[in-house]
């Protein structure tokens, strides 16, 4: 029985020769992926910083309250009962 690589050779000569150039350059072509990713990541921070600087304080605003309804809401001072305000109703009962 042949092994994974002569199974593979034996049977199949254009695999073959796709290997051998993939495997003839492997570091140029992990260098050519990575500058290909880099200048896409480029391009994306780009248009952020761009789309940052013209927003709008109105539009700021309505991704701030979009956005409020997937966290938790904040503790309202006004209803005393914070941590330090349940800590102090704790201790006082001890």
């Amino acid at each position: 029985m042949y092994g994974f690589g002569e199974q593979l050779f034996a049977d199949s000569p254009v695999e073959l020769r796709h290997i051998l150039s993939v495997d003839s350059k492997p570091l140029e072509l992990r260098e050519k992926l990575a500058a290909e990713y880099h200048a896409r990541w480029e391009a994306v921070e780009t248009f952020k910083a761009q789309e940052l600087a013209s927003m709008t304080d109105e539009r700021a605003w309505e991704i701030i309250h979009a956005l409020r309804l997937f966290a938790p809401a904040p503790p309202d001072p006004m209803n005393g009962m914070g941590l330090v305000e349940q800590q102090t109703i704790f201790h006082r009962r001890k």
